[in-house]
């Protein structure tokens, strides 16, 4: 299950190698607008992976709870 409340969110394009350039986007994102990170990020995988394809097709929404 998933927690209820506010969340960032971000799409990140391509390979699972810049996710953690994502993640921190998306932080420093929500720092510029005084948002608190709460816990329990969760990433949800838009396009199914698979061994053949092209990685910049990847779509993955990162998640990022708000906290009060």
């Amino acid at each position: 299950s998933l927690p209820g409340g506010r969340v960032a969110r971000l799409t990140h394009f391509g390979s699972f190698e810049g996710l953690g350039a994502s993640w921190e986007r998306l932080l420093s994102w929500m720092q510029a607008r005084g948002l608190s990170a709460g816990e329990d990020r969760w990433e949800t995988y838009v396009t199914q992976p698979s061994p053949d394809m092209d990685p910049r097709d990847l779509r993955t929404e990162l998640n990022w709870p708000v906290a009060d």
